[in-house]
């Protein structure tokens, strides 16, 4: 299994999107707010909403197919900081 990891950024209105986005993915999706150590499912409404939204968050993907992390990336890409 690969893992990817990159920083976007998302707002109260961004969360729903990616979520859903990050649902649609066979692999692990976890975030967290950079300089903490609090890990969330990417794929939980509730947990990503627990996140400090004004502060920068970490992305990790994990899958073994490189054309799910390229999909994912392509859909996410909108978050990037």
């Amino acid at each position: 299994m690969q893992e990817y990891d990159f920083t976007i950024r998302l707002d109260t209105n961004s969360v729903i999107n990616f979520v859903d986005i990050a649902s649609r993915a066979d692999g692990d999706v976890d975030v967290w707010n950079i300089g903490r150590q609090r890990i969330v499912d990417g794929k939980s409404l509730i947990g990503v909403m627990a996140l400090d939204l004004n502060q920068p968050i970490q992305v990790k993907i994990r899958t073994d197919n490189p054309d799910e992390y390229m999909q994912f990336c392509d859909e996410v890409k909108k978050f990037s900081i």
